[in-house]
């Protein structure tokens, strides 16, 4: 889905409905793509990130996943406890 005023183009599987939303979705990992968008960077920015480790990632065999906590840790926001 694209926003029409900016290009910032987000994936549906981030599950933003809002583009301009400042809450991070409810999962517990995100790939990624969609923890770019929640960034607001690159993809190949955020793989950078994660290779120079300014973007804790965990690896599964092939598969990379950031976590809600790094994502809260880098953007100084906290999810209210249940």
């Amino acid at each position: 889905m694209t926003d029409m005023g900016t290009s910032r183009i987000i994936p549906r599987s981030a599950g933003l409905s809002d583009p301009d939303a400042e809450e991070i979705p409810s999962r517990q990992t995100f790939t990624v793509d969609e923890a770019a968008a929640i960034l607001g960077i690159s993809r190949s920015t955020a793989y950078e990130c994660i290779r120079d480790g300014s973007l804790p990632a965990l690896r599964f065999r092939r598969r990379l996943v950031v976590t809600r906590a790094a994502l809260e840790a880098l953007l100084g926001t906290a999810s209210p406890s249940v």
